[in-house]
């Protein structure tokens, strides 16, 4: 299917004047469709905290277009992927996304992860009506009714609130929340408060974690103080790397605490590093 089948041309012949110029080259051919191949652009973390995730996208994404194209492609054209590194960092990613625009590489964008990221190229994505299909967050406030942006996974609002009422039904009631210091992690943070409230709880203790995981004393600290807290259970709202140090200090400051994670908190190389200490989130 065409991307003129998403935005219409004379929509955008009605746009290009006051567009800018990245959204004007778009409109001027079809982007990342050639006679034999259609060209998907992703940014994602290859590199950096988050970087098995972005790894995964990457391995993914070509196992299945490798299918794919092995029955023939889309219409005879051959998929292929194209993938910039952002190493998890919103400014990265919105330059690489409007790169992609810019210069015409992509029919369509796929997955580009973390919340923050796409919170920086939401405006962008909008503005060029490029289909963009199942980003690579669950962030409620991304899940806004836009006409070319095709959320595929459940938010990340359901599953903090399935969580809480697990654990909540099992008479868990002193809840700690650890959440990353991003956008991402505050909006789960809101998400957690509102979900236990509901219950008639309110967090036992908030910690913010930093992003990038370099504040390693800090985290111990925080660690520690959940530790004299001594809640029945922490709830994870954090991604990445910097999950593998809290896992590992609760599991020697505070054994026996009951820890549950979403589903970006422990990414596949995350849960190797852990070894048994991941066992029983």
């Amino acid at each position: 299917m065409l991307r003129r089948q998403f935005v219409s041309l004379a929509s955008c012949a009605t746009a290009v004047v006051s567009a800018p110029v990245w959204v004007r080259q778009a409109c001027a051919q079809e982007a990342g469709l050639s006679a034999n191949t259609l060209t998907v652009g992703c940014s994602a973390a290859t590199t950096g905290p988050l970087a098995s995730s972005g790894i995964d996208i990457q391995r993914g994404t070509e196992a299945a277009m490798a299918q794919i194209n092995a029955r023939g492609g889309i219409h005879g054209r051959t998929l292929q992927l194209l993938m910039m590194d952002d190493a998890y960092e919103p400014e990265r990613t919105a330059s690489n996304v409007k790169q992609m625009l810019a210069q015409g590489q992509v029919f369509a964008l796929l997955s580009c992860f973390g919340t923050p990221n796409n919170q920086a190229i939401l405006p962008m994505v909008v503005e060029s009506g490029v289909p963009y299909v199942a980003p690579l967050s669950g962030a409620s406030s991304l899940r806004k009714n836009v006409r070319n942006i095709f959320h595929v996974r459940a938010s990340y609002t359901d599953e903090i609130v399935r969580l809480v009422q697990r654990l909540t039904s099992m008479g868990i009631k002193n809840i700690a929340v650890l959440y990353q210091d991003n956008s991402y992690g505050k909006e789960m943070l809101a998400d957690a408060t509102r979900a236990l409230a509901e219950q008639g709880h309110q967090p036992a203790l908030q910690v913010a974690v930093a992003t990038d995981g370099k504040n390693q004393a800090d985290a111990v600290a925080q660690v520690a103080q959940v530790a004299k807290v001594r809640p029945a259970a922490v709830l994870l709202a954090t991604a990445g790397t910097v999950s593998v140090a809290l896992v590992r200090g609760l599991r020697k400051s505070a054994p026996g605490v009951l820890l549950a994670g979403l589903s970006p908190t422990l990414p596949s190389d995350s849960l190797k590093q852990l070894g048994e200490d991941a066992s029983g989130m």
